[in-house]
């Protein structure tokens, strides 16, 4: 197969890798949705959030594939790949529907109860386990210590962010800050489309300078109950807020997938962002659709008893 670099420059393949990974937080089964709904409690549930992003996630997937089209239609790339071949087709496909049954075992043992997020978690690590063993036999028994290694960091990681988010969420319960942000906000708009408009510009802020995980931690315990005061649907409004942080793994100062990509492609951060933001756009405009109607995120969840 001919070499990527042969027909896009490093950026853009960049900016496309950048934008293709917001997907991942979008599309069941998502992290940031769990930790969305743990810090939330009662008042949304993971499987009902999974549902939530499955029309926008087609959505996002449609616009990037026109907008991609656009893009390389007018520079003049080319087109790329092996000549087509109906066996190769029907082998990599059998590879594949393998590999993608895991996303839908764990969502839908999720969505209808079979087992509980943290269940489906360690089901999805096993069955990866048995895909890189005996399927594309890419892992092997030597990888296992520095697999394990890397999940305890990340875990310790997480867990440092939630031990801290949750003193500083006590401190906030203590001072009454609920209350007085309650106040303050109510005393500006007794609209919610105005709040939810509000709390949107403000996540659109603070994603570009806060780590994702933090602020859910941080912020969805000041802000769901108050949107329950609203009256705004939670699985709505707990989607608006997840999508909106997720955009901000794009946006500068701090945007984390610009540093990771960068990390490993070794392109510069200003290209790589320049090229980004075309995609930047367009996640903004589907927010803004899912914004203006609210079937597109609350339909499926609710046809699904959520």
């Amino acid at each position: 197969m001919p070499s990527l670099r042969k027909y896009y420059p490093d950026d853009y393949s960049g900016a496309v890798i950048c934008s293709a990974a917001n997907l991942g937080a979008i599309f069941p089964p998502s992290n940031a949705m769990i930790v969305y709904a743990l810090m939330a409690g009662s008042s949304v549930s993971v499987g009902g959030l999974f549902m939530a992003g499955v029309v926008p996630g087609f959505l996002l997937v449609g616009c990037f594939m026109v907008l991609a089209g656009i893009i390389s239609k007018r520079r003049g790339y080319a087109f790329t790949g092996a000549a087509f071949n109906f066996r190769n087709m029907l082998t990599q496909g059998r590879r594949a529907l393998v590999i993608l049954l895991m996303p839908i075992i764990v969502v839908g043992g999720i969505v209808f109860g079979a087992f509980t997020a943290t269940e489906g978690a360690a089901i999805a690590v096993v069955y990866s386990a048995i895909i890189g063993f005996f399927i594309t036999r890419t892992l092997k028994l030597k990888d296992l210590p520095g697999c394990l290694y890397r999940a305890a960091v990340t875990s310790a990681m997480v867990g440092a962010l939630i031990a801290f988010a949750a003193a500083v969420t006590f401190i906030f319960t203590i001072e009454m800050v609920p209350a007085q942000l309650s106040g303050f906000i109510q005393g500006l708009t007794q609209n919610p489309l105005a709040f939810l408009l509000l709390v949107m510009a403000l996540l659109i802020v603070l994603g570009m300078f806060l780590e994702s995980n933090a602020a859910y931690i941080m912020l969805v315990p000041l802000f769901a109950p108050l949107a329950l005061t609203y009256g705004i649907d939670p699985l709505y409004f707990g989607f608006l807020f997840v999508f909106n942080l997720i955009i901000g793994m794009m946006t500068p100062p701090v945007g984390v997938l610009y540093f990771v990509v960068s990390g490993i492609s070794k392109v510069p951060l200003g290209p790589l962002i320049r090229e980004s933001f075309p995609f930047v756009l367009v996640q903004f405009a589907v927010l803004g659709l899912c914004i203006a109607f609210p079937d597109l995120v609350t339909a499926l969840p609710r046809a699904m008893g959520f």
